[in-house]
């Protein structure tokens, strides 16, 4: 172990020398000897600092004892001790002053001298220990992420970390209310509050009092922890959002899947009495009013597909879509979306509008946009809606990048709303990002816009400034070569008759009876069953071979892909048409694992059935 250091000032030579002597062999470490406070200074620096100092009050130089212990712990922090042959009053008086850590008289007692000197230093290992605790202490108190503040039994501040000081414009707090400063509204809910922050933002906090037991004392204060929840509470009622909207949605696709059933037998009888020549003879308003049933189906049909679209369980594929079509196609949704105070204005261009993007996606693009907007006006304001075609320009370069150049077709909603803020432009499109109230909005809806937009090739210019409205230009590539779907189905309908061998497999015994009936009137020859288990027994007695097999994707017990797998055992050349009314997602997987294209979804209408039919026995 190191021995301790200790440096003598005394300038009577003998009582310094008998000092080095006695200290040395009591085991310490006589670093220097200055017989002067002049010289102490001097030479101070040319060594190392010593653990303590033994100094005479009255020692000579510039500065005397005391004067010259003021100086060292001011600039090197290291203790003194006394020895001198003075015990006045004055004279103590003026060393308790310079905070000695012990004084000896003159002529001094050896071995309370070395008692006196042990203690001093024991003292001060004591009090590098109580030094570093603090040290640690604070660093702790000040890293802590919490706001924390320390009060006394009457809830006035004593301390408070960075982190409270930050949430309020006040400096001057020390020894005020806790209740003044931290303006706090308490919630119902024990151990929660609500404080509005020197920013002006309401924050929630997780509020903990904790009483602080002063060892010795009857006045034991408070620490106080306020915990800032804001952004976890938002998540946290976001996830209950989702998990009500996903049971929702789970209710909705299932009626969704149902009522689509009971829509294709619908529409597949009006198709097959209106095709029924002899029949539509016998009364001519016959016509009209299975044209009435037919028409109000289709319009249930639409239903439907916002219902599964609204549950996840479209099927979402990018097409050629005209826009122009769309936004008209949902003007009744406007009327339902936006309140008589406000006038919805639509100016739609002549001109061809074909893009290449999934039809629901951009159904979901025009709903979110408008419903923007509409929150963005209070009362007696306008949504101007209009499309166009647009060139591309030099001043659209900074936005378009990598996209080059060519023609756009142009979505544009404008509104005299309130607007947003230059500084607040870059943020609009981030998820979890918005302007309206907390529980006014998820703030999804215009990063959903971003997302989609960018997956469709197009960009999105906006302009808005307080007071002043807000601006949405969408621009989408134009899709100028779009093959018009009614030539390949013209072509086709004059194909799609044929004497095939088909195997129905239907668990709806109505549904199942208007694809009989659809086929049959082709002079497809049809076998019929219920479940997958049926189909196999007839699919082993039949002698002909089944040359096509519909079956709905998802049957009890069997899969329809586990059920083409064991037709195809028995028949190797069999071709499989699924049809389904269930998730997308899982529609993919199952199609994918077969490589099978052939789908067509629920309701269908009874013409595309037929030509998907012969589509599928033609195809390799």
């Amino acid at each position: 172990m190191t021995p301790k250091s200790i440096l003598i000032v005394e300038d009577e030579a003998v009582v310094a020398l008998d000092l080095s002597l006695l200290l040395e062999k009591s085991g310490y470490r006589v670093t220097r000897i200055c017989n002067s406070s002049d010289q102490l200074f001097d030479e101070i620096n040319c060594f190392s600092h010593p653990d303590l100092i033994l100094m005479d009050v009255h020692i000579k130089g510039s500065l005397d004892g005391t004067e010259a212990s003021l100086k060292i712990k001011k600039l090197y922090n290291i203790p003194v001790i006394f020895l001198t042959a003075y015990a006045d009053r004055d004279t103590i008086t003026k060393a308790k002053n310079s905070y000695p850590y012990g004084y000896i008289i003159k002529p001094y007692d050896k071995r309370k001298l070395l008692i006196i000197i042990e203690m001093g230093l024991n003292i001060i290992e004591l009090e590098k220990e109580v030094k570093r605790r603090e040290e640690l202490f604070s660093t702790t108190f000040n890293s802590i992420a919490d706001a924390v503040i320390i009060t006394d039994s009457n809830n006035r501040i004593q301390y408070m970390n960075p982190v409270a000081e930050a949430m309020i414009p006040e400096t001057a707090v020390l020894d005020r209310i806790f209740s003044e400063i931290f303006q706090i509204k308490f919630d119902q809910n024990a151990g929660r509050g609500f404080f509005i922050d020197k920013a002006g933002k309401e924050k929630t906090l997780e509020i903990k009092k904790n009483k602080l037991n002063e060892l010795h004392s009857q006045n034991s204060g408070y620490v106080w922890t306020l915990t800032d929840i804001t952004i976890p509470v938002f998540l946290e009622s976001q996830l209950r959002e989702s998990q009500k909207m996903e049971a929702v949605g789970r209710l909705a696709g299932g009626i969704a899947h149902d009522f689509n059933n009971l829509l294709t037998v619908i529409m597949g009888y009006c198709s097959l009495i209106l095709d029924n020549g002899e029949l539509m003879s016998l009364d001519e308003s016959l016509k009209s009013d299975i044209l009435g049933i037919q028409t109000t189906s289709q319009k249930a049909v639409k239903l439907t597909k916002q219902l599964l679209t609204f549950s996840s369980n479209q099927v979402h594929s990018p097409r050629h879509v005209n826009l122009n079509e769309v936004v008209r196609d949902l003007d009744g949704i406007f009327i339902k979306l936006i309140p008589d105070d406000i006038q919805i204005n639509v100016n739609l261009t002549d001109e061809n509008t074909i893009i290449n993007i999934d039809p629901v996606h951009l159904e979901q693009i025009v709903i979110n946009l408008v419903v923007n907007s509409r929150d963005a006006i209070f009362t007696n304001g306008q949504i101007e809606i209009s499309t166009a075609i647009s060139q591309y320009k030099d001043h659209y370069s900074n936005l378009i990048k990598h996209k080059g150049g060519g023609d756009f077709v142009l979505f544009t909603i404008e509104d005299d709303g309130i607007g947003i803020s230059e500084e607040i432009h870059s943020k609009i499109f981030e998820p979890f990002f918005s302007t309206k109230k907390i529980g006014k909005g998820t703030g999804l809806g215009l990063s959903t816009v971003y997302g989609i937009v960018q997956n469709s090739g197009g960009f999105i210019d906006l302009q808005s400034s307080p007071d002043k409205g807000c601006k949405f230009n969408i621009y989408f590539p134009r899709v100028l070569d779009a093959i018009p779907e009614d030539i390949s189905t013209a072509v086709l309908k004059n194909q799609d008759a044929g004497k095939e061998i088909i195997l129905v497999v239907e668990e709806d015994e109505f549904v199942r009876s208007i694809m009989m009936r659809i086929l049959n009137k082709k002079n497809y020859s049809v076998i019929e069953a219920k479940n997958a288990g049926e189909a196999i027994i007839l699919s082993e007695k039949t002698e002909r071979p089944i040359e096509l097999l519909i079956t709905d994707l998802f049957m009890p017990l069997i899969s329809g892909v586990e059920l083409s797998n064991r037709i195809g055992r028995i028949f190797p050349d069999v071709r499989t048409l699924y049809t389904s009314t269930h998730n997308q997602e899982t529609i993919k997987d199952e199609i994918l694992i077969k490589s099978v294209l052939n789908f067509i979804q629920k309701p269908f209408d009874p013409e595309d059935f037929s030509l998907l039919v012969r589509k599928s026995l033609d195809s390799n």
